[in-house]
């Protein structure tokens, strides 16, 4: 038994195209195909909220380095 991974393309009526190694030999084998949805759509993440108050700043306040640490920048 081996496992082959690779991409097929389904056309309109349903026939899938594959392309197999070299080494497989002709002729019948069993095949298990597993089809994975890609377009199924997952429930939105949902992140709890903690209100902490206002920011610190109000509006307009100067958030320069030089404002907030002094001359030296420290």
């Amino acid at each position: 038994m081996r496992t082959i991974e690779t991409v097929v393309t389904v056309d309109k009526e349903g026939l899938a195209t594959l392309r197999l190694p070299s080494d497989v030999a002709p002729g019948e084998h069993k095949v298990v195909v597993v089809i994975e949805e890609t377009t199924k759509a997952r429930a939105p993440l949902v992140f709890s909220s903690h209100d902490v108050g206002p920011w610190p700043f109000a509006p307009g306040d100067p958030l320069r380095r030089e404002d907030l640490y002094g001359d030296d920048g420290r």
